[in-house]
């Protein structure tokens, strides 16, 4: 799950191979449809996209059929993320209002910013026209994340809304939301989104 977060794709593979070595050795059946699903996930960066896509929802529909809810909306959050890549955003669309349910129904909240974020992502490639809807899923996201104090979700959401304001012509309004938060970090300069991050607080910067 930590390596999901860090989008650590190999790490994710790798702890998830583990996961699901441990699973058959203990005839745990909700963690290896965990495994499945971060497995499928990190192969979903370098196989058949589709297939990866079918295997995320498999793993899904057994965790729910178990009745382990956990995590299902980050998961939810994630499937969405990939049918986005795939263009297929009625999917993708289906999944993030059943993630939301999902949120509603649980209570667990902790990826609640998350599936907000998606949401604006997924409203940007759907076309320009939905770029008022989208700006509003960036910033419920960085509230959202700012309430809960989780700076990783609000750095994230940040980003996006910030590449929004850089396309539609807020530069410097798109540097200081993104530098408020990318200031706040002491470490952890090597992961994907301080990354992306960074090189995008350089780019408004010129």
């Amino acid at each position: 799950l930590v390596s999901c977060f860090r989008r650590d794709v190999e790490g994710a593979k790798e702890n998830a191979e583990t996961m699901l070595v441990l699973a058959k050795e203990l005839g745990d059946l909700v963690r290896r449809a965990r495994g499945e699903f971060y497995l499928s996930w990190a192969d979903s960066f370098a196989l058949d996209r589709e297939e990866c896509l079918a295997r995320m929802r498999r793993g899904v529909a057994d965790l729910r059929s178990s009745g382990a809810l956990t995590f299902t909306s980050l998961y939810l959050s994630l499937i969405a993320q990939v049918q986005c890549l795939l263009g297929q955003y009625d999917d993708a669309s289906a999944a993030i209002d059943d993630a939301l349910a999902v949120v509603d129904q649980t209570d667990e909240r902790a990826f609640e910013a998350e599936v907000h974020r998606t949401l604006g992502e997924l409203l940007l490639a759907k076309g320009a026209s939905n770029v008022t809807q989208a700006e509003q899923s960036f910033r419920t996201a960085i509230e959202i994340a700012r309430r809960q104090k989780a700076r990783g979700w609000e750095l994230r959401a940040a980003t996006g809304l910030a590449r929004l304001l850089r396309d539609t012509n807020r530069r410097d309004e798109a540097r200081t939301v993104l530098a408020e938060i990318y200031n706040w970090f002491t470490e952890g300069f090597d992961t994907a989104d301080l990354k992306d991050a960074k090189a995008l607080l350089e780019e408004l910067s010129n």
